[in-house]
């Protein structure tokens, strides 16, 4: 039988948490150029980490809702969550409902949308 050490499952996740990172690194890059050019690499690598983590808070864990709500974080900036003009968003992202993640990220960037398009009237 195959068995799997503690110290083999950490080497396993951070070199999935590097990946992730790298693509990020470039998904970042390609969808916010100006905002990703004001950044240096180690200031890059701490934002995407701490999405990482604030996202895992928020039962956040598949790659493609993360990638999501660190990108809802460039638009509506770092800490977002604790900003009171956000509190709809801290609202959905602590869904009472229990929702499944890929529905709580999508009504995030919903709301998101929503609340970009009425401030642009």
């Amino acid at each position: 039988m195959l068995e799997i050490t503690e110290e083999q499952i950490t080497a396993f996740k951070a070199k999935s948490v590097s990946r992730f990172e790298a693509k990020m690194k470039v998904y970042l890059t390609k969808t916010f150029p100006d905002w990703s050019l004001e950044k240096t690499p180690n200031q890059l690598h701490s934002f995407i980490i701490c999405g990482i983590d604030i996202a895992k808070g928020y039962n956040l864990f598949s790659e493609k809702s993360v990638c999501k709500f660190i990108g809802i974080t460039v638009i509506l900036g770092q800490d977002f969550d604790s900003k009171p003009e956000y509190l709809w968003a801290k609202e959905i992202l602590e869904n009472p409902e229990k929702l499944d993640e890929a529905i709580v990220i999508d009504k995030l960037c919903s709301a998101v949308v929503q609340d970009l398009n009425q401030k642009e009237t």
